[in-house]
């Protein structure tokens, strides 16, 4: 597998299941969002897969710091302090450069039996 470089003029990134949209310069992490703890074994990760135990996640944990919704947790801000990669078992890194802000947005899926859901790796 191989980095893909998310360069300045780049606005949206994809890996698998993940969406991240870069966030305009000067953008702040709102009030109350809670930063996330680097899990040992796996980084930061912004979605694991109950069935492959695969993640998406920031390996390089002291380049990033990862925050929460406490009112959804499936909306994440991503700070990178210095150029890192989000890493997958079986997807390109996407090698970010620092000083920049990601929002994780969760993306849902239409089912004509459940209608709107969040996709699930």
């Amino acid at each position: 597998m191989k980095n893909i470089l998310v360069t300045d003029d780049i606005m949206c990134v994809f890996q698998g299941d993940i969406s991240l949209l870069r966030m305009p310069e000067g953008t702040q992490i709102p009030e109350g969002w809670v930063e996330i703890d680097p899990d040992e074994s796996k980084g930061v990760c912004l979605a694991y897969g109950e069935v492959s135990g695969h993640a998406h996640a920031f390996r390089e944990v002291e380049k990033i710091k990862v925050y929460r919704n406490p009112a959804n947790e499936n909306q994440m801000m991503v700070l990178v302090v210095d150029n890192t990669a989000l890493t997958h078992e079986e997807h390109d890194g996407c090698e970010f450069s620092k000083t920049s802000i990601w929002f994780k947005a969760p993306q849902e899926e239409y089912t004509f039996e459940e209608e709107y859901r969040v996709v699930a790796d």
